[in-house]
């Protein structure tokens, strides 16, 4: 029997997935001297999309080396968290999420500007850090740019991008147009 690991993507991670093998342990063949890097890489999972790995219950950075047997556990970057069945302390999240809109999406970059948020289109190619805000892009080569928050856009209509931005990281009901919110959620039901 080949060496194997167990290995579980959790949340948004299982997008990379084939459907078999979303939300749940599975195991994985083990290549000699195999890191995390390479299995996200096998994967196709942007390594800009982790935020953290367990294997077997201890943190480890992208270059430990597996053994057969490890349980590892990889997990999405916490741009959103669900916590609305939660008594919440603040009115407001402390958080204010800014973003860079890829100059290929113009429309989007409006949308959410209208909704009151901070995003404006830019070109990636120029950004270093981007001070802290998120790039939003269609192009999945930057996935491996070297910038730690990049998002990657599936929709392909500007309806479907709005969507996909404000699902991903809870913002519906951050919307600053309050009068939108319910012609918004319609939108989006669609």
């Amino acid at each position: 029997m080949a060496p194997e690991i167990r290995l579980r993507l959790y949340e948004e991670l299982n997008d990379y997935l084939p459907p078999e093998r979303k939300k749940r342990e599975v195991a994985y063949p083990l290549e000699a001297k195999t890191s995390i890097g390479q299995i996200l890489e096998s994967l196709n999972v942007p390594a800009s999309e982790v935020e953290f790995v367990l294997v077997n219950g201890s943190s480890v950075d992208l270059s430990y080396f597996l053994s057969a047997g490890d349980r590892v556990s990889i997990y999405p970057v916490f741009e959103s968290f669900d916590v609305t069945p939660l008594l919440r302390l603040r009115v407001e999240p402390l958080r204010q999420i800014r973003f860079i809109v890829d100059m290929g999406l113009p429309r989007l970059a409006f949308y959410l500007r209208l909704l009151g948020f901070d995003a404006f289109a830019g070109d990636p190619a120029r950004l270093e850090e981007g001070g802290g805000r998120i790039l939003l892009t269609r192009n999945v080569t930057l996935s491996n740019s070297g910038l730690s928050r990049i998002f990657v856009i599936r929709g392909e209509t500007p309806r479907m991008q709005l969507k996909e931005v404000l699902c991903r990281f809870d913002l519906l009901h951050s919307a600053h147009f309050s009068w939108l919110q319910s012609k918004l959620a319609r939108l989006l039901a669609r």
